[in-house]
């Protein structure tokens, strides 16, 4: 991890000055090092480290220096709390330490650390030039673009607020001038202790950039909470803009996470595709298909029980063409039929009982015509004619003259 002071504007000073004037300049100074941007390497295997020269590490440690991070050139200061980053070269660099010229080079020319770079970097920034230029006149817009952007607005609470951007750019490409992605990083407060704040990831990304800078991203974030050591049910600041989850948890208790989005659903008719995937448990996608049938499309497949999927039905028939077809119960297409009769062209052939056809054609006569030839007995079509004379057509020619003269038409 580097880190570095220098800004070249790519906006007009017109542009951002008005985001500087709300800016905090020792908002996140501290994990900044009292710098504007860090560079990152991307992670090329989020799993692995490098194992670090041993003759680097002695030499660091006889410094008084502890390696925070091999691949990235990173140590701090064994006796420093805050755990401040300097670079590795720049301390076996130092003559006023002694160190040998070929400790450094072993550090310099290590293969260990060579296979872990790419042609790319991620910088993260906490400088408002870089935060209100997030989506204007890069190579991707969004919503937050400075000059038509339906949410630009919200760009100076970001600013005030302390959200974070990370860009992916070419290695050569440090100062941001065509970054190739971005995502944001914004603060959550915890609920119960609003003076923690804690960094969460926003899932979408904009431009084009593979997992790796996300999770690059969101590895970085976790380590910052962690070194803060915060736990709990964190909220989105409810100035900023909600462009996905506005709840984080962290090492804290799921439980509470789920009562929180399940009375969201229920009073704030939150829906389903915002609440994180790793904490849509069955007590919340039931909350939610309860109060919205359609989102069970966002219900994650091992979740597409029986129960929950009734419960969409029956709140929204259209749910039905969701139901995996293994799923596609008789009581699940009972339901369907009850709400739209001609929900029957969607069960099962070997579901189409009398019982769900005839439910099926009392509830919309024009289901006749999905019902089986074998299952259009005289009872069946006399119910379905008596409701719309239009079945007519779909009745069996053998049991037209029976039914018209039943009806006396």
């Amino acid at each position: 991890m580097r880190v570095t002071e220098f800004i070249t504007e790519a906006l007009r000073p017109s542009q951002y000055r008005e985001y500087v004037k709300g800016w905090d300049k020792s908002k996140w100074a501290d994990i900044f090092g009292g710098k504007y941007r860090i560079y990152l390497e991307l992670d090329n295997n989020a799993t692995r480290t490098p194992k670090p020269n041993q003759d680097v590490v002695n030499t660091l440690n006889a410094a008084g220096y502890t390696i925070s991070d091999y691949t990235q050139g990173v140590a701090y200061k064994s006796s420093d709390t805050r755990k401040q980053p300097v670079r590795i070269g720049k301390i076996l660099s130092d003559t006023r330490l002694g160190i040998p010229s070929e400790i450094k080079q072993k550090f310099d020319h290590d293969p260990s650390r060579s296979a872990y770079k790419s042609d790319k970097l991620v910088v993260i920034s906490r400088h408002p030039y870089d935060i209100a230029g997030m989506s204007t006149d890069r190579g991707w817009t969004s919503c937050m673009n400075l000059h038509n952007g339906e949410k630009h607005e919200y760009v100076a609470a970001d600013v005030k607020q302390g959200t974070i951007v990370a860009y992916l750019i070419n290695r050569n490409d440090t100062n941001i001038t065509k970054p190739i992605a971005r995502v944001l990083i914004k603060p959550f407060i915890n609920i119960d202790n609003p003076s923690e704040v804690a960094l969460g990831v926003e899932e979408r990304v904009r431009g084009t950039a593979s997992p790796k800078f996300a999770s690059t991203v969101v590895n970085w974030a976790n380590k910052i909470n962690a070194s803060k050591k915060l736990n709990g049910l964190f909220q989105l600041s409810p100035e900023l803009y909600q462009d996905g989850s506005d709840i984080l948890v962290i090492g804290g208790d799921k439980t509470l996470a789920e009562k929180f989005y399940i009375r969201e659903i229920e009073h704030k008719n939150l829906r389903l595709e915002y609440v994180p995937s790793k904490l849509r448990t069955e007590k919340i996608c039931l909350a939610a298909v309860q109060k919205d049938g359609s989102s069970l499309s966002d219900v994650p497949p091992k979740l597409r029980t029986e129960k929950i999927c009734l419960a969409a039905v029956q709140q929204y028939v259209l749910a039905f063409r969701l139901v995996p077809p293994e799923l596609r119960t008789e009581k699940i297409c009972l339901a369907a039929v009850q709400q739209r009769g001609l929900a029957l062209g969607d069960v099962p052939l070997e579901l189409r009982t009398e019982k769900i056809c005839l439910a099926a054609v009392q509830q919309n006569a024009l289901a006749l015509k999905h019902v089986p030839p074998e299952l259009r007995t005289e009872k069946m079509c006399l119910a379905a004619v008596q409701q719309n004379i239009h079945a007519l057509d779909d009745v069996p020619s053998k049991l037209q003259a029976k039914i018209i003269k039943k009806l006396g038409l």
